[in-house]
């Protein structure tokens, strides 16, 4: 996801999930094609320009493993999501995050995801 518009659009949504580390702001639609758009989010209120871009490249990375998850409970459900994963402001120290932390947020959305499609 690039687009400032469509970050706007999965922000002003309702559908999000709390982490520990991470908020996953998301947004599901019909589709034909299923698949799952992904962005990142990182406020410079909070951290300077190492902590965001070594958050980023974490995010990115956790994403990266679990995205054939999402997408196959997407594709099961025959929809499509824009995904904003936002690092939350109260993290302290962030090299104490680790690369474990953040894919056990990813794996907890995927399985929130998977619950709440299966429900309804």
């Amino acid at each position: 996801m690039s687009s400032a518009g469509v970050f706007r659009r999965v922000f002003s949504g309702n559908q999000r999930f709390v982490t520990p580390a991470i908020t996953f702001y998301f947004k599901t639609s019909p589709s034909i094609n299923p698949a799952c758009s992904v962005g990142f989010a990182v406020s410079s209120k909070h951290y300077n320009a190492v902590e965001r871009n070594y958050l980023k490249r974490r995010m990115r990375e956790a994403k990266r493993k679990s995205i054939t998850q999402i997408n196959t409970v997407l594709e099961k459900h025959g929809l499509c999501m824009d995904l904003v994963m936002t690092a939350r402001g109260n993290l302290g120290c962030i090299r104490k995050i680790t690369l474990a932390d953040i894919t056990g947020d990813v794996e907890s959305f995927c399985h929130h995801i998977a619950t709440n499609l299966n429900k309804q």
